[in-house]
């Protein structure tokens, strides 16, 4: 879907690298992207309170990341015939 919207709603940025280049960010996507981020910026925040259990998910999460990785890294190597194992 394409969104028409004034060019007021938009800052106009300009660089010059070789030639002159104009850019425009959509002011309504940055305050979307505000209003994405701030529930993230809490969750970090209660994170904080508690380091230890913070880290402890991090780990659980990396264990989780690490075994799917390997499968897929397996089944890639098997596939491509390269499995030295």
């Amino acid at each position: 879907n394409l969104i028409v919207r004034p060019e007021s709603n938009f800052w106009r940025i300009e660089s010059v690298k070789n030639k002159t280049k104009l850019h425009y960010v959509d002011l309504a996507n940055a305050e979307d992207l505000e209003k994405f981020i701030v529930p993230m910026r809490e969750k970090r925040k209660e994170f904080e309170k508690d380091i230890p259990k913070a880290l402890q998910i991090l780990n659980e999460g990396g264990g989780k990341a690490k075994l799917v990785a390997s499968k897929k890294m397996k089944e890639v190597k098997d596939k491509l015939g390269v499995n030295l194992n």
